[in-house]
């Protein structure tokens, strides 16, 4: 009996470790596929305006400066990915761009309107202490996609 015992106890514990690998295995595949692709965001606004430590108070991730170089763009502030509750660290961040990014200015009652990189390179520095939103949508870390929106 004794034996009968142990033998359905090692039976039980070999499914129970064949579930939790197969459990992990389909859980690690969502992550890998959500880490993928995500969207972050942040408001610009220098440190000097009074709003900007408005919106720190708010929770709000703010940034003082945007850079946008050749193949990266930079975030001087915190972001926040879509979804999340929390903000980043207040640091530097640079985000490789992808060779297809798209460059967009959005909101209000217009629709869309894509520019080229010099063109928004040139439209960034206008709007540093507007208190507009920049979004960055990643793939596979890269920026795709980067709009300042109302």
């Amino acid at each position: 009996m004794k034996h009968d015992r142990t033998a359905g106890f090692k039976t039980a514990a070999a499914l129970w470790m064949m579930l939790a690998v197969l459990a992990a295995a389909v859980f690690s595949g969502r992550e890998a596929a959500c880490a993928k692709s995500r969207d972050l965001w942040t408001i610009m606004l220098q440190e000097t305006n009074d709003s900007y430590q408005d919106n720190l108070k708010l929770g709000l991730p703010v940034s003082s400066k945007v850079k946008l170089k050749k193949n990266t763009i930079v975030i001087y502030g915190s972001v926040r990915e879509s979804g999340s509750g929390e903000n980043s660290a207040a640091v530097k961040h640079a985000y490789k761009l992808a060779e297809n990014v798209k460059f967009v200015s959005e909101g209000g009652t217009g629709p869309a309107q894509e520019m080229t990189k010099k063109e928004f390179k040139k439209y960034l520095k206008k709007v540093q202490d507007s208190g507009l939103g920049l979004m960055i949508q990643l793939k596979n870390e890269k920026a795709v996609r980067v709009s300042v929106s109302s």
